[in-house]
């Protein structure tokens, strides 16, 4: 997933119904590179992955604070690997932090970028036209962990060579560690 957008929530079930036609063991989710998006695609695709149960809290000194939760029973029982790294930021870090808070996945990668604020644009519409964005909050995980400034630590750290060219090619060790994370969930 490159970014959390709206059409990031079809896409996730198109390929979890063509995985699941396949037999899939379990589901490996890449957020290298994901600067993070949309909050609502992230707590939507959270939704259909966990039990119920507390998602994120978000707190704001503007509009107050928020607590999402996931509602489905339906939810993804296989293992889950995550793949985080420098890149990986903002909305990404909370969907890869709720899912090692619950439990649901290990993270594999090296650490995540640490942004985990809320922002809000005020308009100057009366003066100029413009706007300025603001600082007006936090994300806190399950456990009330906040991102901000630390980032995420993996489960199981893995570093790609400095001079991999792609994700996905046999050189990516990070992601060979993250279906190792995988069958090892299967064996058991």
């Amino acid at each position: 997933i490159t970014s959390f957008t709206k059409e990031t929530v079809k896409q996730y079930e198109n390929a979890l119904s063509d995985l699941e036609k396949k037999g899939q063991k379990g589901l490996v989710v890449d957020l290298r590179g994901n600067g993070g998006g949309s909050l609502t695609a992230v707590v939507d695709i959270l939704d259909r992955m966990l039990p119920k149960g507390k998602l994120i809290t978000e707190k704001n000194k503007v509009n107050g604070d928020k607590v999402y939760t996931s509602t489905d029973e339906k939810h993804f029982d296989k293992p889950v690997a995550v793949l985080i790294n420098g890149g990986s930021a903002s909305a990404s870090e909370v969907f890869a932090g709720c899912m090692q808070d619950r439990k649901a996945a290990s993270l594999v990668g090296v650490k995540s970028f640490g942004k985990g604020i809320v922002q809000t644009i005020f308009s100057l519409e009366k003066s100029c036209g413009g706007g300025i964005k603001l600082t007006t909050g936090e994300y806190l995980l399950p456990s009330g962990r906040c991102i901000q400034g630390k980032g995420l630590t993996p489960d199981v750290e893995a570093k790609n060579p400095s001079d991999l060219k792609q994700f996905g090619g046999k050189d990516d060790y990070q992601l060979q560690k993250a279906v190792e994370v995988i069958n090892e969930k299967t064996a058991d």
